[in-house]
């Protein structure tokens, strides 16, 4: 918590923090300023903005980029209009404290980094990854936090990483890495149940 009163303060904070205390503790939505002091409030920049419900997360929770340079037009569309959008670090959601939702993060150039998804506090379903040219990454899945499926990784020239297979969380199947150069076949080993069995094969 950012706030220590000696009485459980009720009532609004201006300045570093924006938000509602009720008896010391943060309820509904709250803002995190950089540059706030008085003599630099008009440079002020939005860094983190969400929501609590007495004093636990709850509900979407974004996050800005806070550093490097903005254009005027930037500065004044947030200043006018309160868009905040082009410096997106990322958005989140909770629900009663726990990740819960659709997960975003970016990078400065305002490409997409990674989306997924959480249920109840645990990686659910289908993740993706970026570079920030905009090439993939890695692909995953998930089943309430235990990895499934096929997974798999790009170097950033686009040619593919490797490729794992899982069950239950669990290593199953071929593990499979390729050169980033050429591409090619570069070692491959074999899992079961967690477990690598058989030999581990590297390639010339």
């Amino acid at each position: 918590m950012p706030f220590t009163e000696s009485e459980p303060y009720t009532g609004y904070t201006n300045g570093e923090y924006e938000v509602f205390m009720s008896k010391g503790v943060m309820h509904g939505r709250f803002k995190k300023y950089q540059n706030h002091e008085k003599f630099l409030s008009i440079f002020k920049k939005l860094e983190v903005e969400g929501v609590y419900n007495k004093g636990i997360l709850h509900g979407a929770y974004t996050s800005y980029h806070t550093s490097g340079n903005r254009s005027l037009r930037e500065f004044l569309r947030e200043k006018i209009f309160h868009n905040h959008k082009h410096r997106y670090s990322y958005i989140w959601s909770y629900k009663f404290g726990k990740k819960h939702g659709e997960w975003k993060s970016f990078y400065k150039n305002r490409n997409k980094e990674s989306i997924g998804s959480y249920n109840n506090g645990e990686k659910h379903g289908e993740w993706k990854g970026f570079y920030e040219d905009g090439n993939k990454s890695f692909k995953e899945k998930y089943k309430y936090g235990n990895k499934i499926g096929k997974h798999i990784e790009w170097w950033s020239n686009g040619k593919l990483k490797s490729t794992k297979r899982f069950v239950n969380g669990k290593g199953s199947g071929k593990f499979v890495w390729y050169c980033e150069r050429d591409g090619k076949l570069a070692q491959e080993y074999e899992y079961y149940k967690g477990f690598p069995v058989g030999n581990w094969v590297v390639y010339d």
